[in-house]
């Protein structure tokens, strides 16, 4: 169930002021999960005898899958035109609640469940003053202001056998564990920009911004030191009803603070060939704010991450050609990185039973080389064509786990497939005075991705890679004379194909778990849609 409303109100009252006003309310839940699992084993067995259906489209678990999530939002822009400047003020609020319940371990096994309540509230402030677009010399000035607050308990457990309906074959001990924090952002920022038309070819474009952002973290965690000391009053509010001793290694606190200051800037000429042909470089240097790993289950993963820093190289040709019906643009870049933020999950030998863990962490150098080629021609007045190719190359240079971690150093980045391919048509059909039928047809070609840091094994957790893989859809459109009514018809995925969306580690040998889990793609989807315009 999704519910969404939208409005906004615009008041011009001079031809040198006006506000917008914006607002958004979404009420949306989910019932059921879209996550199985799968066996690496020739026996099909994930852990503790049991087998995963090898059905795709099947999924089992044995505790409740939900959520229910609230959010509130909206805007005020104020625009005044005073003389050869504009003042912009633009206030900004937004609201965001959630519960939810899921089953951790995606079996019908009673090994893991989990039930989550957060809120969040963050405004904004934004104050800005810009020149004439049109002067040789334009620019554009502001301050911004950022506050969040973030409150989450996030709980999960085993439950003792026989508690609730499960498969019978857990050897799970029972457990239980709370980790609760209040984490709070603000930041303050002073920016502007500025470009110089040195004649009507030649620009330079210069920018750059000052941050300051202080975060804070309040965290908690309280955990079972052992199956013996968990008890509950109410099972089916498990969460909320434990009554159980806390204590061992996963039983800690931290308060931590920490403010970071960053510059940035870019640094773009431009050079417009003639009408029809621009070539342009850009140079800037990024910052990613610190921040903490609200994940940890143990001491030390309780981390304070450091900034992210990028130096980004892009050079760029922009063309149109045969009186403006082909387009063709060319983007070549290389991005240097220092302290990337990462994070790597898998087995830690230092967790209580080998268990996995998430380390929100920094890899010390990695770099980016790439390029980008898109084009679209129109070589009939109804016909439309585009495509696209885009290349990567991607490596962490130095990375080693912390804490006595593996060196990661020469892994891929993870969702950063080598070669993307995309093309589309579109042809337009006169429907006499009743409106006009359009035929639309894509394709998207994504060669192999990782989903993680490590392991990136394609042939013993190749459930944790996705190989290359072609999705195409199909449309077509009927839209009135007037504009008012468009119907469209749709297939996507029109060839069924198998593909993962995502994955998990979940594979462990300590704990006898020869599977991951895996979030399996739409397959063919059929549907249609009713716009109407006011």
């Amino acid at each position: 169930r999704d519910e969404v409303l939208r409005g906004q109100v615009l008041f011009a009252p001079t031809a040198n002021f006006q506000a917008l006003l914006s607002v958004h309310y979404r009420d949306y839940s989910t019932d059921g999960s879209y996550w199985t699992t799968a066996s690496y084993a020739a026996s099909g067995i994930l852990r503790n005898g049991y087998a995963p259906p090898t059905d795709k489209d099947t999924v089992n678990y044995n505790a409740p899958e939900y959520s229910r999530n609230k959010q509130l939002g909206g805007s005020l822009h104020l625009d005044w035109t005073l003389g050869g400047v504009t003042l912009t003020a633009i206030t900004g609020y937004e609201r965001f609640k959630t519960r939810g319940a899921n089953d951790s371990d995606y079996t019908p096994l009673e090994i893991s469940r989990g039930y989550t309540t957060a809120r969040s509230a963050q405004w904004t402030q934004e104050l800005r003053l810009a020149s004439r677009q049109d002067d040789r010399l334009s620019w554009i000035a502001g301050l911004y202001y950022f506050n969040e607050k973030i409150v989450s308990n996030a709980y999960s457990a085993t439950l003792p056998a026989g508690a609730v309906p499960a498969l019978p074959g857990s050897t799970a001990p029972a457990a239980y564990a709370l980790t609760a924090y209040h984490h709070k952002a603000e930041s303050g920022a002073a920016f502007g920009s500025g470009t110089f038309n040195f004649t009507d070819a030649l620009k330079l474009t210069l920018g750059g911004r000052w941050t300051r952002e202080t975060k804070t973290l309040d965290f908690d965690r309280l955990a079972a030191p052992n199956a013996a000391a968990t008890s509950w009053s109410n099972y089916a509010h498990w969460w909320n009803s434990y009554t159980g001793r806390f204590g061992g290694p996963g039983t800690f606190s931290g308060d931590l603070r920490k403010t970071w200051d960053a510059f940035t800037y870019d640094v773009t000429p431009s050079w417009q060939v003639d009408r029809d042909n621009l070539i342009y470089f850009k140079f800037s240097h990024g910052v990613k704010s610190g921040g903490f790993n609200t994940a940890a289950t143990l001491p030390a993963a309780l981390l304070v991450v450091a900034p992210e820093k990028l130096n980004a190289y892009e050079l760029g040709y922009k063309s149109q050609w045969f009186d403006r019906r082909l387009t063709f643009n060319a983007t070549a870049f290389h991005y240097d990185y220092d302290n990337v933020q990462i994070n790597v999950v898998g087995p830690n030998p230092g967790a209580v039973g080998g268990a996995t863990v998430s380390y929100l962490q920094n890899a010390r150098k990695a770099h980016v080389n790439g390029a980008e080629f898109e084009i679209e021609a129109k070589p009939l007045a109804r016909l439309r064509l585009n495509g696209a190719v885009g290349i990567l190359d991607t490596k962490y240079d130095e990375l080693n786990v912390v804490n006595g971690g593996a060196n990661l150093s020469g892994a891929r980045f993870v969702r950063a497939p080598k070669l993307t391919l995309n093309g589309a048509a579109s042809y337009t059909i006169p429907a006499g005075r009743s409106g006009n039928v359009e035929l639309q047809a894509d394709a998207r070609y994504t060669s192999l991705q990782y989903y993680y840091i490590t392991p990136q094994d394609r042939v013993n957790r190749y459930l944790l890679t996705q190989p290359g893989y072609t999705i195409a859809n199909a449309r077509i459109s009927f839209t009135s004379a007037d504009n008012r009514v468009t119907i469209s018809a749709y297939i996507d995925n029109l060839f069924d194909v198998d593909f993962r969306n995502h994955a998990l580690p979940q594979a462990n040998p300590v704990q006898g778990i020869t599977g991951d889990t895996v979030e399996w793609g739409d397959p063919r989807t059929y549907g249609g849609s009713v716009i109407f315009r006011f």
